[in-house]
């Protein structure tokens, strides 16, 4: 998640509007947007640091946790013998 993120603020020399537009170019959506930029009166700025972390366990748990959960049980399955 930070990787593409980071890529894509760097191809976009640290410019938030420019890394929102290539985010959104490379096809990932508004929500995925909105976890590293934010728009306030037409302008674009980054999202603190400890907001992004925030951002981003609400973002994995609302799409990932159960993805997470049934690679822990298969864990568990395979190697609690």
């Amino acid at each position: 998640m930070l990787r593409v993120f980071f890529d894509a603020a760097q191809q976009a020399h640290d410019d938030p509007t420019e890394t929102a537009n290539l985010l959104k170019e490379w096809g990932y959506n508004q929500e995925y947007v909105d976890i590293f930029i934010e728009s306030r009166n037409g302008k674009y700025s980054y999202v603190s640091g400890d907001q992004q972390v925030v951002n981003m366990h609400d973002y994995m748990d609302k799409y990932n946790q159960g993805v997470i959960d049934a690679a822990l049980e298969e864990y568990r399955q395979d190697y609690s013998k």
